[in-house]
């Protein structure tokens, strides 16, 4: 059977080798959400680089349907005799025009909003990682200096058990 001393030591020891389990588990944990928030980042900005390409169709896709739209209104008012460059034709077509102005703004408003928000996406992302590696750096120091803690108490505790010992009269004689 182990003595008093031993076994308060071994117990110290178990412990602090506990919890630096522990801590080198939420280390662990904070390496692997990193990675995570990581590899979100790099979709958004995937995402972001996407985005920026839609728009550019669409802004083709929308000035291309524009340029129809005005040119069959020309020929249609051109087919009915109507002179295209004068009086309620041209007011037509700068109102056309206008529209169309007005339209693309807001298309181009929604294609930068919506890369925008990809872009901030990955920028917290990124944050996340930086949040998530340094929770688990803390989780490990805070392992280290309980572990350490624990081990000095052990042997604070042993130490006592050990006094206690000699001056013990009816242990002296076991």
């Amino acid at each position: 059977m182990c003595d008093p001393v031993s076994l308060t030591i071994a117990a110290g020891v178990a412990t602090a080798g506990g919890q630096m389990m522990q801590g080198y588990s939420a280390m662990q944990q904070g390496k692997y959400e990193a990675g995570i928030a990581r590899q979100n980042a790099a979709l958004e900005r995937e995402s972001a680089i996407q985005s920026i390409k839609q728009g550019q169709v669409e802004r083709r896709d929308y000035w291309r349907k524009v340029g129809s739209t005005k040119g069959q209104q020309i020929a249609a008012m051109a087919a009915n005799g109507i002179d295209v460059d004068y009086g309620t034709a041209s007011r037509i077509q700068d109102d056309t025009q206008m529209l169309s102005d007005e339209d693309a703004a807001n298309l181009y408003e929604n294609i930068h909003n919506r890369t925008r928000g990809h872009i901030i996406n990955a920028a917290n992302y990124k944050m996340e990682a930086k949040a998530a590696k340094q929770r688990g750096k803390a989780a490990m120091a805070g392992a280290a200096i309980g572990a350490a803690g624990s081990l000095l108490g052990s042997f604070q505790q042993a130490s006592s058990i050990k006094a206690k010992m000699g001056t013990s009269s009816a242990y002296k004689g076991g």
